[in-house]
């Protein structure tokens, strides 16, 4: 009787994590180069290794991660602030419709 939500819950963790590992290398292929297939192997190895040696390597994960999605969340700021001519040009911009309700929930 139990089979079936461990396969579903198993394949969609299996699925959850092809998922997590591209959201990273596509990325960085972007930005860096590197060939996709060796960053989704590297990154699929590392996040493994993570869970092999608990939470000592997620302290050692995090401690390399935060800081780095801090630093390029704040490059990735800057550089859409200027990719439209700087803050003023962004404050210029009006929108063509207004935003109704449920997508202002949405957001």
């Amino acid at each position: 009787g139990s089979w079936l939500p461990s396969a579903l819950l198993g394949g969609t963790q299996v699925g959850w994590f092809g998922v997590g590992v591209a959201m990273f290398a596509i990325p960085v292929h972007k930005a860096t180069g590197i060939d996709t297939n060796t960053l989704i192997l590297v990154s699929g190895l590392l996040m493994t290794a993570t869970v092999y040696f608990g939470i000592s390597a997620l302290m050692v994960l995090s401690a390399i991660a935060v800081p780095a999605i801090a630093l390029l969340g704040g490059y990735s700021v800057v550089e859409a602030v200027n990719s439209v001519g700087g803050i003023r040009e962004l404050q210029q911009v009006q929108p063509t419709e207004p935003l109704d309700f449920s997508m202002a929930l949405a957001m």
